[in-house]
């Protein structure tokens, strides 16, 4: 009677980059846990969602940088909050902390209390804003609509217990919480183009490189094999 919902991470992690580059970034940073395919998803669509912004907006090959690792840890420790800080002495403008976002956040409060100008971070899985002043935006499995639809199929009598689905943008189950994102350049119209752009280019949706290889868990996908892919973003892999 039990019903496994997994989700596609790649597209808000695509939209988080996306919206990233738009709003005026060019010095990125992504900083992962463990590199297993969920957050792995996040990190890919994070780096081909700002490679796309940066195409749109006519950039050039290098306007981009995106400082990328992984702590190997679902964990919150002082030395990744050291590491996420020397980010951002040496110049990265938002950090998006996927698998223990707090380390990001940390940091940002941190180095803000004492710099002259303000530094990001970017939350993961559920709206984060109300963990730090400087979370920008976060990468949100939109669960709401997933719970209510599966509520519903119950008192339909249709719920597929004993089995697991995916949900993607097409049920709304990847998302931006625009509501209490804290962009200037990045508007409500700009992020329901890209959504819509993801409803209705299935293939295009699909195209999205994921953590897997071909669909199996341990055919894993490097992140140094998607980086030659990328048209204007160059990406200094720091840890993978």
């Amino acid at each position: 009677n039990a019903l496994g919902v997994l989700f596609e991470e790649e597209e808000s992690g695509f939209l988080a980059g996306y919206a990233a580059v738009k709003e005026g970034f060019r010095n990125l940073g992504f900083d992962g846990a463990m590199a297993v395919p969920a957050v792995k998803n996040f990190g890919y669509g994070y780096l081909v969602g700002a490679d796309y912004a940066a195409k749109e907006l006519g950039l050039a090959k290098g306007d981009v940088n995106v400082k990328y690792s992984y702590t190997g840890e679902f964990a919150e420790k002082p030395e990744f909050v050291t590491a996420d800080q020397g980010w951002y002495t040496d110049g990265t403008e938002v950090i998006f902390g996927c698998g223990s976002p707090r380390n990001a956040f940390e940091a940002a409060d941190k180095f803000n209390a004492t710099s002259d100008h303000t530094v990001w971070a970017i939350g993961v899985d559920t709206d984060c804003s109300d963990q730090s002043e400087y979370v920008i935006t976060s990468a949100m499995k939109n669960l709401s609509p997933v719970v209510y639809s599966l509520i519903k199929d119950v008192y339909a009598g249709t719920f597929e217990g004993g089995t697991s689905k995916y949900y993607n943008i097409n049920q709304d189950a990847s998302a931006l919480p625009m509501a209490s994102s804290k962009f200037e350049n990045f508007t409500e119209a700009d992020y329901e183009a890209i959504v819509s752009l993801l409803k209705t280019d299935e293939a295009f949706r699909t195209s999205l490189p994921t953590g897997y290889g071909n669909g199996e868990a341990n055919d894993y996908v490097s992140v140094t094999e998607l980086v030659p892919t990328l048209e204007i973003v160059t990406v200094d892999v720091v840890k993978e």
